[in-house]
């Protein structure tokens, strides 16, 4: 006899009571407290999964910036590479040669330097926003 119909069997026996009124009130009783306690364990998880969620979306958001930011760059940079390699046989920056890529990693650092001096001279502060909204 499996498992389950050990379950059945011992269920059967309290209804049809074998063990008393007394033991299926306990039973009902017990199964009533813990589906209360089940459901207050789910309320306080649900407390803590809204209280963390925009800390999470925060955090997804700060990496999809550092990735974004810094993604583009590189796949510049494997552009470059690329177009370095056919520049040797042919192609669209066949003038440029051999120099294809220093060209493009020049370009590069040179739009990381025009975003570094944009971030030193623009001031992002949030305060500063709202203190001139008048």
């Amino acid at each position: 006899m499996s498992s389950n119909d050990d379950r059945l069997d011992s269920a059967y026996s309290r209804v049809s009571g074998e063990d008393g009124l007394s033991g299926l009130m306990v039973a009902l009783f017990g199964g009533t407290l813990m589906t209360v306690g089940f459901q207050f364990w789910d309320l306080i998880s649900g407390l803590g999964g809204t209280i963390m969620a925009p800390f999470q979306a925060f955090g997804e958001a700060l990496g999809t910036l550092v990735s974004g930011s810094i993604g583009g760059p590189v796949e510049l940079l494997e552009a470059a590479v690329d177009a370095g390699m056919v520049s040797l046989t042919d192609g669209l920056f066949a003038q440029l040669g051999i120099f294809a890529y220093p060209v493009t990693m020049l370009s590069v650092m040179l739009g990381i330097y025009i975003f570094a001096e944009a971030w030193t001279r623009i001031d992002l502060s949030p305060w500063n926003f709202l203190r001139n909204i008048r």
